[in-house]
């Protein structure tokens, strides 16, 4: 009997003892899981108040940008300085083949309907209104309101209101402008000097211009150095057309204008500068820089992303000047930033790097030195009297009456059109009249 007892005695002390057990480790487990959950949440707000946006357990955040040459380098350096600010956010860059804007958004679209994680693109004005238009891009109205603090901090009061008009659609910003270009008149003060000519002044007409490629072309050992070069592009075509105050598509972008009278008399002209004066090539297959630079065309339109060949040439015998009628009129431009997409996971953080890329003042610094023009005035300023050419500060001047390239949802496809006919008057294949009214049709029906 006394064992019996002892038995059970010893079976209830060893089942006290378990349950004493399980209750000690079902408290430490609970106690641990409290503590890790109080150090995460400890950790996701002190990263809040860092920057208001970042979250150190995210992905890498992944950008598409453009190959251009050089770019991979100066775009690490950046980078490396923008995670210095922010540690938590790591970017991939993923880099696209470049030939064309066009070309460039339909890959980066093709991306984004496969499914491709993508957060942040550099986009340029070309492409804003498709990608607003079809949803893909994000307003960042919210976060700019709440991240004033940081807005200043990167210096985006600075960026040029006409410029970063580009990324305002309908009362939404879409991001910041990081760099622009508009064409101006570059000369070969070299081919001026042995004209006897003077750089001409910037209120100069398009019968100045006229004289000027008149005296500038000449024979020379077998072939004949031409004035001017005419280049019947879509955006050198309206810097043009917007100095003359015509425009390719009305204030809307919903009817085409290419047989105004403003269009026409400045078309004309241009056509008769190669066929009637004799003074500009045929432009169909020319490498107008290159041809500048072997001191063969004395004048060719162009945007300040042509210094950087003309630096990497050693090519300095040069000048700027307006399109004539450009100082009165408007002057068209292009500008680039970074756009977040709605597709992202990482939307504040998308906006953070994109905000911070394109207001950055080194970042501007860094990237356009010789390319396009910065889209900060203090950098501008800074800038452009500083550097070759000599009259490069009417870039900056340029920037207060510059308004941005007609660039609809339609872009690739009414820019085609424009290009068939453009193809076909300065081949001579067309009149100028039958060409823009053909051209207007065309593009009327596809808008």
């Amino acid at each position: 009997m006394m064992k019996k007892m002892k038995r059970a005695v010893s079976i209830m002390l060893m089942a006290a003892i378990m349950v004493m057990m399980v209750g000690c480790s079902s408290d430490n487990s609970q106690n641990e899981k409290s503590a890790s959950d109080d150090s995460k949440q400890s950790d996701v707000s002190n990263s809040s108040e860092a920057s208001n946006v970042t979250d150190g357990n995210s992905e890498p955040l992944v950008m598409v940008y453009p190959a251009d040459p050089g770019a991979e380098e100066k775009l690490n350096t950046i980078l490396a300085e923008f995670n210095k600010e922010y540690p938590d956010i790591q970017v991939k860059v993923e880099y696209i083949p470049f030939t064309n804007w066009g070309d460039y958004i339909t890959k980066v679209k093709t991306m984004i309907s496969g499914n491709q994680s993508i957060d942040v693109i550099r986009l340029a004005t070309e492409g804003v209104s498709t990608f607003v238009e079809e949803g893909l891009a994000i307003s960042f109205n919210d976060f700019f309101a709440d991240n004033e603090e940081l807005l200043k901090n990167i210096g985006a009061d600075q960026v040029h209101e006409n410029v970063n008009s580009t990324f305002e659609q309908d009362g939404k910003k879409y991001g910041l402008a990081w760099e622009w270009n508009n064409a101006v008149e570059f000369i070969n003060t070299k081919l001026l000097e042995e004209a006897n000519l003077s750089m001409p002044e910037k209120d100069w007409s398009r019968e100045d211009i006229l004289q000027y490629a008149q005296a500038l072309t000449v024979e020379k050992d077998g072939y004949t150095q031409y004035g001017i070069a005419v280049s019947p592009d879509y955006f050198t075509m309206s810097n043009w057309i917007y100095a003359n105050n015509g425009s390719i598509l009305n204030e809307d972008m919903t009817e085409c204008t290419l047989n105004t009278p403003e269009v026409k008399e400045v078309v004309q002209f241009l056509y008769d500068l190669v066929y009637k004066y004799k003074v500009a090539p045929v432009p169909a297959g020319l490498d107008n820089l290159h041809l500048f630079m072997s001191d063969q065309i004395a004048m060719i339109s162009y945007g300040r992303g042509g210094i950087n060949s003309l630096h990497s040439n050693d090519f300095t015998t040069y000048d700027v000047q307006y399109i004539p009628g450009q100082p009165s009129g408007k002057i068209a431009f292009g500008a680039a930033g970074f756009v977040a997409l709605s597709s992202s996971k990482q939307q504040e953080n998308a906006m953070l790097l994109a905000s911070w890329l394109a207001g950055n003042k080194s970042s501007q610094e860094t990237f356009m030195k010789y390319d396009s023009i910065p889209s900060r005035i203090d950098v501008m300023e800074e800038l452009l009297p500083s550097m070759e050419p000599e009259n490069g500060e009417i870039w900056r001047e340029s920037a207060d009456n510059a308004v941005p390239l007609q660039a609809p949802s339609c872009y690739a496809e009414m820019t085609n059109i424009f290009d068939k006919y453009m193809t076909k008057i300065f081949a001579d294949e067309i009149s100028v009249e039958e060409g823009l009214e053909k051209a207007t049709e065309e593009i009327n029906k596809l808008l």
